[in-house]
């Protein structure tokens, strides 16, 4: 199985890297070797290696800096996919992508479906619904999981985050959005499994989250200090203060309440998500 990944040195294509088994024939291509919005290198590099799947990991992830930098967010997050979707379907291969719970306002209470309606409140969630909107209008083949809360021990994210502040003595953190934190790790083993056959999947597209109870990210903060001194990866818990999403300083609204229903995958996949703190917990051993 040829699988070509966009993207590779971002957190999510270095998680796949660290896991995907060896009867994979994985290419990697960071954005250093191949900018997904140059379509010319694009199809150069999908006619050279005829890939039977294209994994696009390459995303503008920047939340806050979208609202400033909005022709380069929506370049990467939407305009690069009709060239993906146009290759997709001339070249007949398997397109898997990646959305975010931040393409939902949050003016709701129930764990969100795929059906649910798009309605972003940030210029990263608007870049990101419409590259959703145009695979699921054009491609032919696709799977496209929307991910929650996304960390892994790669790249800028709220857990490395953490972990790089962990000896300061207090942190303001903002206690009024909740959600579901996603392991990259699983979510990558997920992939390899999808991959080999070991999971059964019509195209289209699915949440991917954790199961646990929902958390907000000063409790997420919280959870992560707390397992990071057991596992002897800090000296010290700094003090959470718990503050308001008024008075975090941020360029982009955020939503208040983003957490996914699962449901769809684990039936048709007969499985059921992990815990997130038994993740959390497996993901901090790596960071150490």
């Amino acid at each position: 199985m040829k699988v070509l990944l966009l993207g590779a040195g971002g957190q999510l294509g270095k998680c796949m890297q660290s896991n995907f088994f060896d009867s994979i024939d994985l290419i990697k291509l960071p954005k250093e070797k191949l900018c997904i919005s140059n379509k010319k290198a694009l199809g150069a590099a999908i006619k050279k290696h005829r890939p039977e799947i294209v994994i696009n990991a390459a995303a503008y992830t920047n939340v806050d800096g979208a609202e400033t930098e909005r022709n380069q967010a929506n370049l990467v997050n939407n305009l690069s996919l009709n060239f993906l979707v146009e290759f997709s379907n001339s070249y007949n291969f398997t397109l898997i992508h990646f959305s975010t719970d931040y393409v939902f306002d949050g003016k709701t209470k129930n764990p969100y479906l795929e059906s649910s309606e798009m309605k972003p409140l940030n210029y990263y969630g608007l870049s990101k619904s419409l590259g959703d909107q145009y695979i699921i209008d054009n491609c032919k083949r696709y799977y496209l999981f929307r991910v929650s809360w996304l960390y892994s021990p790669f790249g800028k994210n709220f857990v490395t985050r953490m972990m790089s502040l962990a000896t300061r003595q207090s942190l303001e953190i903002v206690d009024d959005q909740y959600g579901r934190p996603t392991s990259g790790i699983y979510l990558s083993k997920f992939l390899n499994g999808l991959i080999l056959g070991i999971y059964k999947l019509e195209y289209g597209i699915y949440n991917f989250s954790s199961s646990g109870s929902v958390v907000s990210w000063s409790g997420f903060a919280e959870e992560i200090f707390a397992n990071a001194f057991k596992l002897n990866l800090i000296d010290s818990i700094p003090e959470i203060k718990k503050i308001s999403s008024k008075d975090y300083i941020g360029a982009a609204l955020r939503p208040s309440y983003s957490v996914l229903s699962n449901e769809k995958i684990e039936k048709t996949c007969k499985i059921s998500f992990p815990n997130w703190r038994e993740l959390l917990n497996f993901d901090l051993k790596l960071i150490g």
